[in-house]
């Protein structure tokens, strides 16, 4: 199985924007629904989060910074990995990109005192994971004071970078938090949506749930008028066949994964076919031989080809993963001991 770790920040109090109220409980949700589903380990900041191996937690542009430069500072992941990012806050544009707010973030310098998608993004993709998702919910009424929402650069480096990424909503749309809830909108229903009601096991599914959930409760809560319209940014098309919740895989999402896989052989991509190998590995309960046979064709046609190392019996790399699945399980994250 891949190893999950996760960063969860949600800000109510900003020192130069307008409080939000439910970011917080958002963020606190999200990571209970994550260490409620085995993730190795969830990086939480808030407005009065507790400090994390003598290290604050605080979400400030220097605590933040911080963080994100470790994760990438080394490879601590793998293909078969997963790397979760969820924000739930303000965001802002400024001068065509699009950037989240620490809690002092400065509105009149936002290009110093926040934090820009694209960084974010290099830094979360340095951790060496094959899976790295955003769920941004970034785009809050922000008064005077605020410039555009984010949205379009930020969906622009999904694109570029093959970072899977949900918005809140689309550009342009503010993101809403409703009293009765006590909670924001998409926050409740990415959570509705990768659990038992929703068991959406995909990347594909749940965006479906959010594109339907979402409206219904902007419906249900504010109205016919007002629209909230959440979508997500998956590339290559292989990525929204990822499967990101193992215990709601069917057997037709195994198999379009390896069907991915496959074509990705056919067309000498063997890069992006080892690692949906590696994907079918992680989401299966048991060792899959297709997949253990499909990442020998690769190795073999690698040798052939001189790009990699000879290749090994299926039996050794069998071995190899059990062993590094023991070191996983008894071993610390060097995030764990480095921030």
């Amino acid at each position: 199985m891949g190893r999950n770790l996760a960063i969860s920040i949600g800000i109510n109090i900003y020192q130069d924007l307008i409080p939000l109220k439910y970011a917080k409980r958002d963020a606190e949700s999200m990571q209970e629904f994550l260490r409620g589903a085995s993730f190795e380990q969830v990086f939480f900041f808030s407005d009065d989060s507790p400090d994390f191996q003598g290290r604050p937690t605080r979400p400030s542009h220097n605590n933040l910074r911080r963080l994100l430069r470790q994760i990438s500072k080394k490879p601590i992941m793998e293909a078969g990995d997963n790397l979760w990012f969820f924000f739930s806050g303000h965001g802002m544009q400024y001068d065509g990109r699009d950037y989240l707010m620490p809690c002092d973030g400065d509105a009149e310098d936002v290009q110093h005192t926040a934090i820009s998608i694209d960084f974010v993004t290099e830094c979360l993709r340095g951790c060496g994971a094959g899976n790295v998702i955003l769920l941004l919910d970034a785009c809050r009424y922000q008064g005077s004071k605020s410039g555009s929402g984010i949205g379009n650069q930020a969906a622009e480096i999904a694109r570029q970078k093959g970072v899977i990424t949900f918005f809140s909503c689309s550009p342009n749309q503010l993101s809403y938090e409703i009293e009765t809830l006590q909670q924001g909108i998409f926050t409740k229903a990415v959570l509705e949506g990768l659990g038992i009601q929703g068991q959406c096991a995909t990347v594909e599914r749940l965006n479906h749930y959010l594109s339907v959930r979402v409206p219904e409760l902007i419906r249900e809560h504010k109205g016919e008028q007002v629209r909230q319209t959440p979508y997500c940014i998956a590339e290559p098309v292989t990525k929204s066949h990822l499967i990101i919740c193992p215990q709601y895989a069917s057997l037709q999402d195994v198999s379009i994964l390896k069907n991915d896989a496959l074509q990705a052989e056919v067309i000498k991509d063997y890069d992006l076919a080892k690692q949906l190998w590696i994907r079918v590995l992680a989401a299966s309960t048991t060792v899959d031989i297709d997949a253990i046979k499909g990442i020998e064709r690769i190795a073999v046609s690698r040798f052939k080809n001189d790009q990699d190392e000879p290749p090994r019996f299926i039996s050794q790399i069998y071995n190899e993963m059990k062993q590094k699945n023991r070191q996983d399980t008894d071993q610390d994250t060097d995030i764990d001991r480095d921030y």
